[in-house]
């Protein structure tokens, strides 16, 4: 049994070994339903080539991925640092200045005292050592002073950076946490590439039946092995015989035949009519029969020339029905690939035709035995 249109085969698009198999026979598949999974991978001594490729990348991912969750994790806990940073130097900078202002107000009366007393030593009314202790002093205090300026320079420095800091923080981070998913998506992309050259992914082409399975997992394949073959959705089986030629011609389309199907004998669930839809009347060969069918039709097909030395023609017949009626009124549906055998009658005589065909044909042999050739 055969769909008119035929079937459609599944092939491997390349060199490889079954690792996966998504149907089984009978299964009805959805175009584009994934059927197998091939494994393209080559060995090291260290294993397989490609996967351990595959893992390494995996890996890098992972660590990409632990890098972005980190910093999206930590940055609230930075922002809040610098923020925190930013008022505690605010707060140096008010005291440092206050003390800044301070020493304004000190020195130049610190300044004057000095002259005053300057003044006084020349005039032998201060002591050198009381000269020297004001000098001491105020030069102290303008060292100390000096450092206050320097220290209010440096925390206006850094005021200026963490404030820069705080006010280009968002952009940053994203800017960050962008530059790393992008690392995250190219070794993605690696990924599957290397997948892809690890596995390939056969679809089904057509939705319809899965029928004349071949390929299971662990069986190596080639360039167009024949995986399964699939009866589209839709389609009716017609039966597909091969004739011998002492009977080809006699037959004409729409004759009516009767069939048998092994899988269901007649003595128990009956004969069906079908018609005879195409006549081919160029002989077949074992090349072209059984097609869409796989090789067990081929092989029936070589037996049969060796036992006959008769030519075949192939025959199609439309089933008057796709299915078999069984017990309680149960059908059973005709499957691709179901072995059927027609009987056709091709030749009509009255009865008493075939009673007196027996006679007649002695009649013809005495009578040609009797009759000398003409010299």
């Amino acid at each position: 049994m055969m769909p008119a249109s035929g079937l459609v085969t599944v092939g491997s698009r390349t060199n490889g070994i079954i690792t996966e198999q998504a149907i089984k026979e009978g299964q009805f598949v959805k175009k584009g339903q994934k059927l197998y999974a091939i494994s393209l991978e080559n060995n090291s001594i260290n294993g397989p080539t490609q996967q351990q490729i595959v893992d390494l990348l995996k890996k890098q991912k992972q660590i990409y991925i632990d890098q972005y969750n980190l910093r999206k994790d930590n940055a609230p806990i930075e922002k809040a640092n610098i923020v925190s940073k930013l008022t505690n130097l605010y707060k140096q900078h008010e005291k440092v200045t206050d003390q800044i202002n301070q020493d304004n107000v000190i020195i130049p009366k610190i300044q004057s005292s000095l002259l005053m007393i300057e003044k006084a030593k020349k005039m032998s009314l201060a002591t050198n050592t009381e000269y020297q202790n004001q000098l001491y002093t105020y030069a102290q205090i303008l060292g100390s002073h000096s450092q206050f300026l320097q220290s209010q320079t440096s925390i206006d420095g850094q005021i200026l950076e963490n404030a820069s800091k705080l006010r280009l923080f968002d952009s940053t981070l994203q800017h960050d946490l962008y530059d790393i998913q992008q690392k995250i998506n190219d070794t993605e992309q690696k990924i599957a590439q290397g997948e892809k050259d690890q596995t390939i992914i056969v679809t089904a082409p057509t939705s319809g039946t899965v029928t004349a399975l071949r390929g299971y997992v662990g069986q190596q394949v080639t360039i167009d092995s024949a995986l399964l073959s699939i009866l589209p959705e839709g389609q009716k089986l017609d039966a597909e015989l091969y004739v011998p030629s002492s009977a080809v011609g006699l037959l004409k389309k729409n004759d009516t035949v009767v069939l048998s199907y092994a899988a269901f004998p007649y003595q128990k669930f009956g004969l069906y009519k079908g018609v005879v839809s195409e006549i081919t009347y160029t002989p077949v060969t074992s090349e072209t029969v059984g097609k869409d069918n796989g090789d067990r039709l081929r092989t029936e097909y070589t037996n049969q020339q060796q036992n006959k030395e008769q030519t075949l023609y192939r025959v199609r017949i439309k089933p008057e029905q796709q299915y078999i009626n069984g017990y309680n009124n149960q059908k059973y549906f005709l499957q691709p690939g179901m072995r059927v055998e027609a009987d056709i009658a091709i030749d009509y005589r009255r009865l008493y035709q075939w009673m007196l065909n027996p006679f007649i044909k002695v009649k013809d042999t005495v009578k040609t035995r009797l009759i000398k050739p003409t010299p």
